[in-house]
Order: C-alpha cells, then structure tokens, then sequence
C-alpha cells in the first residue's frame, strides 16, 4: 500500500470515525431498540440514556416506558414521569402528551390539571391527535379553562382528521344525539365506521347497533349480528351479550341455543348486567 493510499485511507477513516461522534445518539436509539427486542433491557436502558445525554429526547421516552411498564427494571410511575417531562421540556410532543396526562390522573406526581392542560395543548399545538383530543375534552367541559365548545370541537376535528380513534368515537356520539353539532345519523355512522374499521370494540359495536335499529342506515340484522361479533371477540361485554341474545331469537343467523347460551354466561362473567339477568333467568 502506498504512502498515499494510506494517508487517504487514514483521513477517510478518521472522518467516518468523526461523523458518527457528531451523530451517537441515532445509534445509540437503534441499538438500544435492537436490546430490547432481544430481551436485554439493561443494555437497551444504557443506550437510552446514552441518547438522551447527546439531546435525543426519544431516548428519554424510550426509557421512561421501561420503568412504567416495569420491564428489565422495577417499576416506577415516579421515574416514568421524570424522564417524559425531561423529554416534554427539551420540545417532544409525545413527551408534552404523557407528562400531560400523567399530570391529568395523578401517575407518577400529584394530580394537577391546569399543568396537564398546559401540556397537553403544547403537544396538540405540535399535531399529537390524542393530545388534540384531550384538549378538546378540557374546552368542551371547561377543565380549568373558560368553557369553550366551538374550541374544543376545532381541536376535536383536527384529532379526527389525524387518525385519533378516541376522536373519531366521540364526535360520532355527539352527531348521534345532536349534542353541541346538527344531529346527523349519516355522518355519525360514517364516522363509527372509521373506528370500526381498525378494530375497535366500541366502533364495532356501534356499528352494529347502527344497522340493528336502522340508525343512519337501513335496518339489516345479518350486518348488525356480524359487527356484533366482531366487537364480541375483542371482548367487549355488551357485544356479547347482544350476540347471545341475536342467536336465542334467530336474527340475523341461524337460531343456535349453545351458541346463545355460551355468549350471554361469558357476558355476564365479563361484566353485563343485562347478561347477568338473562343468564339467572335461564339458569
């Protein structure tokens, strides 16, 4: 190897040695990523941290979901809510939403819901959909903020238009009852159907309750009992219930009194109180 050849060699390396000195954290954010995956929470929390120390914010995220969910480490609300403020403070937007909530139930630090609305909206201002919906919460009910209902529903639609499920539910509620908006069943079901469509128990749920009574759309107890089911096998107790009682009568399906029976007993173990009646009253 030439003289040259080693000098390039030498100043290539040390510039590649110098460009991820400038950038560690990236790595550090990737490998601890790659740690945990395998199982190695220790190390992953070490270049976590190491991250956060070069101003990667995430890094604290990251950590701070280890000692929430206890995984690696004890357990501790206190610490969670330390590294997501931490987080929230150097600009973080799901930092800003967690410290904000965390704030808002009294997780990890005293309850206080003026600095949970504070950060709350700081994270919504930054498009975070679920902190634009609780925000639109603290407006619609005046949560130590002026009542606001024109404000809370901007912020609600801007929480839908992201993606937000917990929006999308609640302002098909309020179009369903003409609460605060024009009742309008079409866009109530339109907007249950966005929720229903990625799995969600309460959205599959109104769905069906939607095409049993005819609201919004026509009446169709084939579709009502497939929604229902849907919602049932992801647990929820009302949909398991009504599934019960769709195959007692037949509607919608084939009358089947097994399959009646073994979902109105798993509704009522689930917490139905209509369920809980059916099923003394069968038994």
């Amino acid at each position: 190897m030439t003289l040259i050849r080693l000098f390039l060699l030498l100043a290539f390396s040390l510039g590649f040695s110098q460009a991820l000195a400038k950038q560690p954290s990236e790595s550090d954010i990737k490998l601890g990523m790659q740690f945990e995956k395998r199982g190695d929470f220790r190390k992953a929390l070490e270049h976590y941290h190491k991250a956060a120390k070069q101003g990667r914010g995430q890094g604290l995220i990251l950590a701070g979901n280890l000692y929430f969910n206890g995984v690696g480490v004890n357990q501790s609300n206190q610490k969670a809510f330390e590294l997501y403020l931490k987080a929230a403070k150097m600009g973080l937007k799901d930092g800003q939403y967690l410290s904000g909530l965390m704030y808002q139930v009294g997780l990890g630090v005293d309850k206080n819901q003026k600095l949970a609305f504070e950060w709350l909206l700081k994270s919504a201002t930054q498009g975070y959909k679920q902190a634009e919906y609780e925000t639109s919460i603290f407006y619609i009910d005046g949560l130590v903020v002026a009542q606001d209902v024109q404000e809370g529903l901007k912020w609600l639609n801007r929480a839908v238009e992201h993606g937000s499920e917990d929006a999308q539910y609640m302002l098909a509620g309020l179009y369903a009852v003409g609460e605060y908006v024009e009742k309008d069943l079409e866009k109530s079901y339109q907007l249950y159907l966005l929720t229903a469509n990625s799995g969600n128990a309460y959205g599959e749920f109104a769905i069906a309750v939607c095409h049993d009574f005819g609201d919004g759309v026509p009446v169709n107890k084939k579709i009502a009992f497939e929604w229902y089911k849907k919602s049932a096998e992801h647990g929820y107790p009302q949909a398991e219930y009504n599934l019960g009682v769709m195959y007692f009568r037949g509607e919608g399906v084939e009358k089947n009194m097994e399959r009646a029976l073994f979902w109105i007993e798993k509704a009522a173990k689930n917490g139905s109180e209509e369920a809980k009646i059916a099923w003394a009253k069968m038994n």
